[in-house]
């Protein structure tokens, strides 16, 4: 079976697309013209993202292709494979179709923005946090399970925090809130709390699967922490930015998180996906020797 792109490949490319954003703030930053950056994510940014979320969806299909129908992982890897396709859905939507409609006013780009993010964020981190959730509950019943280091508790601690001083200002500004923002934004309000479940989640596999498959599969739960700390360090840079307390234009920094985020997120099942080839190279060895 052809696995794709190697966690490598996706990291050059990653690499590739972070070093333009960069380029385009730096340019921004001599002539004083914000396009260079505008224009790099309406554009080559928005299809990086998209990029990624292709190489995410095909990798995590190829892995759940790869278990036996019926295996507690095939169901596991079902589920994250489904949010691979709902991420790059809402990717496509808020990120291609928006500028369109901005374009032509077919319908109103916040709400179809807003409709791409739940389906990107809340909904993709719940079936995300469903199929680790599952991964846990294997690795529980095979006494796999690790306990966590105070680094570990400190960042899970760190998101909590913020996702329950977030519940706070909900609460706090409900009336108001419901007034200013439709439906779907409101939906996405649900992120910080996915957020923070899906970090205790992937730490812990990360721990307890460091030494499995040559650590491949370790480097898979720890590229799906990697990328939920950096989707959390977003939303902390959104939240910072609503409230004023990064100025314009050093609020736009905000934006380059998201470049390194995606790319994780398809690096994680690229290494699921090599570990599973080298699982399986080693089991063809062993039925050579057995057969010779």
């Amino acid at each position: 079976m052809r696995w794709g792109m190697t966690p490598r490949q996706l990291a050059a490319v990653s690499m590739g697309a972070f070093g333009v954003s960069v380029l385009s703030a730096v340019m921004w930053a001599i002539t004083g013209d914000m396009n260079w950056t505008v224009k790099f994510f309406q554009y080559p940014g928005a299809w990086f993202l998209v990029f990624t979320c292709v190489a995410q969806l095909y990798l995590s299909y190829s892995v759940w292709k790869g278990f036996e129908s019926g295996e507690p992982m095939e169901v596991a890897w079902f589920l994250l494979t489904m949010a691979a396709a709902v991420r790059l859905l809402g990717t496509s939507i808020s990120q291609l179709l928006r500028p369109i409609l901005m374009e032509y006013r077919w319908l109103d780009p916040t709400v179809v923005r807003d409709m791409g993010i739940v389906m990107s964020s809340p909904l993709m981190f719940l079936l995300l946090g469903c199929g680790l959730f599952l991964v846990l509950r294997v690795y529980r019943q095979l006494g796999l399970l690790r306990m966590l280091t105070k680094v570990d508790y400190l960042l899970i601690g760190l998101s909590v925090l913020f996702c329950l001083h977030q519940g706070k200002e909900v609460i706090e500004w409900l009336p108001d809130l419901k007034r200013r923002f439709n439906v779907f934004a409101m939906l996405n309000w649900a992120s910080d709390p996915l957020l923070s479940l899906l970090l205790v989640e992937s730490i812990i596999l990360w721990r307890s699967g460091r030494h499995l498959a040559g650590g491949y599969i370790g480097h898979c739960y720890g590229a799906f922490a990697m990328a939920v700390m950096l989707t959390s360090l977003g939303n902390v840079g959104l939240w910072i930015e609503a409230w004023g307390l990064l100025p314009w234009p050093y609020r736009a920094v905000v934006w380059f998180v998201w470049i390194p985020a995606a790319a994780w997120f398809a690096v994680a099942p690229a290494y699921m996906a090599q570990g599973m080839a080298r699982a399986m190279a080693g089991r063809a060895v062993v039925v050579g020797e057995a057969r010779s």
